[in-house]
C-alpha cells in the first residue's frame, strides 16, 4: 500500500490528504456530539476489531503527518486486548536512510522499554486489565 501511495503524483496525494482531513473533521464533530451523550462501554473484543480495521487509517495519518512536517512519526495506542491483557498498538512513518528500518527495528531494546512504560501508564488508566508477563530470553 505504501509503495502504491509513493507512486501517486502530488495532486493525488493532496486529494487523499483532503479526504482524510474531511473524514477527520466529520468524525471529530460526531465525537464531540457523542461526548455529550452517556459514555458507551466497549468490550476488549470490540476495541481489538476497531483497531484492526483502523490500522490503515492510522498508518495513513502517520504517513501524512510525517510528510507534512518532514519528521518521523509514530502513533502508539495502549489498552486492553481481547483477553484483557494490556497491549501496545503502533504505526510508524519514517525509515532509516541506510537500511529502511522503522523505529522499533532500529532500537528494539529502547523501544521495548518505551512499550513497558506505556503499559505501566495504561495499567493506571485500565486498572482491571492484566499486565503482560515480561519476555525472557534464554
Amino acid at each position: 500500500m505504501k509503495a502504491r501511495y509513493d507512486e501517486l503524483d502530488d495532486s493525488e496525494k493532496e486529494h487523499i490528504h483532503t479526504l482524510i482531513e474531511e473524514k477527520y473533521r466529520s468524525e471529530l464533530k460526531e465525537w464531540e456530539s457523542m461526548k455529550k451523550a452517556k459514555p458507551q462501554e466497549y468490550t476488549p473484543e470490540q476495541v481489538e476489531i476497531a483497531l484492526r480495521q483502523g490500522a490503515a487509517i492510522l498508518q495513513s495519518s502517520a504517513d501524512s503527518i510525517s510528510e507534512k512536517f518532514k519528521m518521523a512519526c509514530s502513533i502508539l495506542l495502549c489498552g486492553p486486548a481481547e483477553d484483557g491483557e494490556l497491549q501496545v498498538y503502533s504505526v510508524h512513518a519514517g525509515k532509516t536512510f541506510t537500511n529502511g528500518l522503522i523505529w522499533p527495528d532500529t532500537a528494539p531494546t529502547e523501544y521495548a522499554n518505551i512499550e513497558k512504560s506505556f503499559i505501566a501508564f495504561a495499567n493506571q488508566v485500565y486498572p482491571g486489565s492484566t499486565v503482560p508477563e515480561p519476555e525472557t530470553t534464554p
